[in-house]
């Protein structure tokens, strides 16, 4: 009888683990989280914009949201907000986030979306876009595309007021950006500075980068062309970051496929002040994937890149973390990410104590969860911490879930063991009766 009881019991526990060790598992149906953008707050934490994507097991039916996600200086959790989301391009861009002069917080992708310090939504405007900053007035500027025919797209420009309503648009016609977002920045002269593509005159099927400079109204001013090789193979051009820079001129990055044969290389140009090509600069092979998604200008007047970069012969990425100097010349660079998978650098910043914030992915495969991946790092890019993030919480460590498993088992075992001596107790306290 003893036997039958213990024999029941173990079958409860190994139950019992099971369907709480499924619950840490990261065999899901597929559930894809990129973190697109990271900013430092007031309170030297860090405000994260996260792109959400689930694969449901019916006919792989597609869910998307966006997540606001707040933590401390050290990575630990705050707050983790969800917003729905319908937008369906690359989800590397799929957010656009910053934080607002009264402290709270303004979302951009399907729809453009007010929040305050708390990540607690105080409206929602029907305009989505690429990009979005606030501007001097306490508005928003917006840039985004809309097809306008087989290959084409038309780049748009819009002001709102401080509460989101629209006070004027305007449309740039006969672009490309089917590889690219479209970057927005208002300028020191109170106009806006728009990144983009357009098809070669010469060679329409490929893509030079285009920088549209207009003044406070959208009117245009000057539109500069860039040819990253003097050759018409640059098929397929993808511009990623836009920034005036300490001297008055721009700065900008992307990465571009010199011979249609899905092998990337990075790309980062510096002009003047009126968008004239000071120097550019180019990194990777030409037989492997390397691209340049983000910067930053550091206190030296150089540069912090976050892309990605080959881990091995194979598809594998890691994060890839580069500082260059004024004059575009490689000082050092990192690389960083988590064993067996395939990482990616999608945003980074100059933080307050001189080091660096960066915000990308990390995933295994196609089958497994993808996380938000954040690291910090000093000065010199030496790793400080690093935190992945699923759903707004920290995901533990394999160890900490191998742990974590043990803990439960052995609880489970101590409460068995705690039944059947309560059980043989009672059984002996019967019998003596």
């Amino acid at each position: 009888m003893q036997s039958k009881i213990l024999f029941k019991l173990l079958i409860t526990i190994l139950i019992f683990n099971f369907f709480v060790g499924n619950s840490y598992s990261t065999e899901v149906v597929y559930h894809g989280e990129h973190g697109c953008c990271v900013e430092q707050t007031i309170d030297n934490g860090y405000i994260i914009g996260v792109f959400d994507l689930d694969v449901g097991s019916s006919n792989y039916s597609e869910t998307n949201s966006i997540g606001l996600l707040k933590t401390t200086s050290d990575g630990k959790v705050e707050w983790y907000r969800i917003f729905p989301c319908s937008y369906l391009g690359y989800y590397e861009y799929g957010v656009d986030v910053h934080q607002t002069s009264d402290d709270g917080f303004i979302l951009l992708s399907s729809a453009l979306i007010k929040t305050d310090s708390y990540g607690n939504e105080l409206w929602n405007k029907t305009v989505s876009g690429d990009t979005v900053q606030q501007t001097t007035d306490d508005g928003y500027i917006i840039a985004g595309k809309e097809e306008a025919g087989y290959y084409k797209e038309n780049l748009f420009l819009i002001k709102t007021n401080s509460s989101g309503d629209i006070e004027w648009n305007v449309t740039f016609n006969d672009f490309q950006c089917l590889y690219s977002k479209v970057c927005v920045i208002q300028t020191k002269d109170n106009g806006y500075a728009i990144l983009g593509t357009k098809g070669r005159p010469d060679y329409p099927s490929y893509y030079n980068v285009n920088l549209l400079k207009t003044d406070s109204k959208g009117n245009e001013e000057w539109i500069r062309s860039y040819n990253l090789i003097n050759d018409a193979t640059t098929y397929r051009v993808g511009v990623q970051c836009l920034q005036q820079t300490d001297d008055g001129g721009y700065a900008l990055c992307g990465y571009y496929d010199k011979n249609n044969a899905n092998r990337d290389d990075g790309w980062f140009i510096k002009t003047d002040e009126n968008g004239i090509m000071k120097w550019n600069r180019t990194f990777g092979t030409s037989d492997s994937i390397e691209c340049i998604r983000s910067f930053n200008q550091t206190s030296d007047s150089g540069f912090i890149l976050t892309g990605n970069t080959p881990l091995d012969a194979s598809y594998a990425q890691d994060v890839w973390l580069i500082k260059i100097d004024a004059d575009g010349h490689t000082e050092w660079s990192k690389t960083f990410g988590q064993p067996d998978s395939t990482d990616a650098g999608y945003s980074v910043r100059v933080t307050n104590d001189g080091g660096y914030i960066i915000v990308g992915s990390s995933w295994n495969s196609l089958k497994t969860p993808s996380y938000t991946y954040l690291i910090k790092t000093d000065s010199d890019g030496k790793l400080e911490w690093e935190k992945l993030f699923s759903d707004g919480k920290e995901v533990p460590k394999e160890f900490s879930q191998i742990l974590i498993f043990f803990i439960i088992l052995v609880i489970a075992v101590i409460i068995a063991v705690v039944l059947v001596l309560f059980w043989k107790r009672k059984r002996n306290k019967s019998q003596q009766e």
